[in-house]
Formats: C-alpha cells, sequence, structure tokens
C-alpha cells in the first residue's frame, strides 16, 4: 500500500512501534513524508513525543538544542534500540535481556537492579514500575512519595535517581555515563543490549561479570550463524558442482565412425 494513503496519525502509531533505522525508512523513502520531515522537523518531533510522552518538550527549553529536521532524526533515533536480541534467553537470564529493545527501560532497569541481588521479586518490582510508568514522562509527572513507596523494596532513594534520570533521558545527550544514576554497569549494558557492541564490551577489563558473559554468548550466537552460512554456501557450491559432474557423466558420447575420421582411410593388412 502507498504512504500516500496512509495518514499522519496512522502512520505515527505504525512508527512508534519501529525500530529507529526501520522507521527512517519509512519516513524518508516517500516524497510525501520527506517534505513533511524537513519542514522543521515536527514529525520527527511528534515520534518522539507519542514514545517518550510530552517531557520531549523539555529540549526546546535548551538554548542551545537546534530543532531543526536533522537533530529530531537523531533525537529520536539516538533513544532507540539498534540491535536485534537472539529469539531465546540465554541460560544468564538476565534483567537487560528483557529490556533491550527499549533503551529508557534498558537503563531505568540497570539503575533499579543495581546494588540488588537480581532476585524474582526484584524483578517484579521492576516490572510493574514499568506497567505504571511506562515513559520517562510519566516519571517526571509521578508523585514522588507514591514512586518512594512503590520502590522500597530495591533500597533508599531510588525514586530521586529515576527523577533525575528522566529528566536527563528527554535532554540531549551523547554518553550514557551523562545520565544520572548510570555507570559502567548502565553504559556496558546499553553497549550490547541496545547496541549489539559485544566486542567493546569483551575488551573492556573492568565489566560486569555478568554483561561478559552475556557479551561472550552473543559472540558465539553470531559465529554459529556465521558457520551454518558458511555450511549452506559449502552445501550449495558442493550441490553445483555435483550436477555439473552428473549432467557432463550423462551426456551422450559421440561415436567416432570411419565415415567421419579426417585423412585416408587406412588398410588393413592381410591375414588380420
Amino acid at each position: 500500500m502507498s504512504l500516500d494513503l496512509v495518514d499522519s496519525d496512522s502512520l505515527i502509531h505504525i512508527i512508534q512501534y519501529c525500530q529507529a533505522e526501520e522507521a527512517a525508512r519509512v519516513g524518508l523513502c516517500n516524497e510525501k513524508w520527506n517534505d513533511k520531515i524537513f519542514q522543521g522537523g515536527k514529525l520527527w518531533k511528534t515520534f518522539a513525543t507519542t514514545r517518550w510522552g510530552d517531557g520531549v518538550s523539555l529540549v526546546d527549553s535548551d538554548e542551545e538544542q537546534s530543532t531543526t529536521s536533522y537533530s529530531w532524526y537523531e533525537y529520536y533515533r539516538h533513544r532507540c534500540s539498534w540491535m536485534s536480541l537472539p529469539g531465546q534467553k540465554s541460560k544468564l537470564d538476565l534483567i537487560q535481556e528483557d529490556y533491550g529493545h527499549d533503551p529508557y527501560k534498558l537503563l531505568s532497569a540497570c539503575i533499579l537492579c543495581s546494588r540488588t541481588s537480581g532476585s524474582q521479586t526484584v524483578k517484579d518490582v521492576v516490572k510493574a514500575f514499568f506497567d505504571k510508568y511506562k515513559t520517562p514522562s510519566d516519571i517526571l509527572s509521578g508523585d514522588i512519595a507514591t514512586i518512594e513507596k512503590e520502590l522500597k523494596p530495591l533500597g533508599l532513594n531510588r525514586e530521586n535517581t529515576m527523577k533525575k534520570f528522566a529528566q536527563g533521558f528527554l535532554r540531549p545527550w551523547t554518553q550514557v555515563s551523562e545520565l544520572h544514576g548510570c555507570g559502567a554497569f548502565a553504559s556496558s549494558s546499553f553497549d550490547i543490549f541496545c547496541r549489539g557492541d559485544f566486542k567493546k564490551v569483551l575488551r573492556e577489563k573492568k565489566c560486569d561479570k555478568n554483561v561478559r558473559a552475556y557479551a561472550s554468548y552473543l559472540q558465539r550466537v553470531v559465529d554459529q550463524t556465521d558457520e551454518e552460512v558458511d555450511v549452506a554456501d559449502n552445501s550449495n557450491a558442493a550441490g553445483k558442482v555435483k550436477r555439473k559432474a552428473k549432467q557432463k557423466k550423462t551426456q551422450p558420447r559421440k561415436r567416432v565412425t570411419l565415415s567421419t575420421r579426417k585423412g585416408p582411410r587406412r588398410k588393413s593388412p592381410r591375414g588380420c
């Protein structure tokens, strides 16, 4: 179906569930939407607001932040996951595997789970938190006393940390370490679960052991996939060789008779 037939509300509803690169292709491949995108970037800002709430307007309060179409596209893209995790969870059963598709939830989970045992109770509290606070804007508008009570099983002062984190997530940032409450654990988790950069994580000497273990797991998955592709390629190549050999073998051979030979016919000696 042509995008020319899709109204803006429907397109926004579709793209908010797409990954950043997919959303970019949908928006940029059609002249109609291409024009809308480059009219001050309003369409990408709408996508961002739909996905992360009204707190996105905090960007407009930053005097140095440009609101061109390119910056709003980068704003949206930077806060999306670029990684497709394996379909099945690993035996490590890390909480990051549940939220790697959404950097907001991934980083929030890292903050909420830091200095905890990672028990099922912790996971249940985190899940309930996201069920209620689906966007960083929801956290900003939430009652601080209520959030404190909801996060009490995880430790003290988590509510203040989450408030500051949500505000920082909505404002311009480049590195995860710039966000309040996000240290090495959150940064390495972001690199591997949202960006798929397991090689970078494996190079980090002080990386969390569980995150490093998942990076090793992801490396094995990638290597296994490459091996399967190589085996398939080799099998296809071998099949082609066998088919060619079979075709060559089954082709009728030309019978060479005396009439087809070149040169004079030799006489057989007497007695033969």
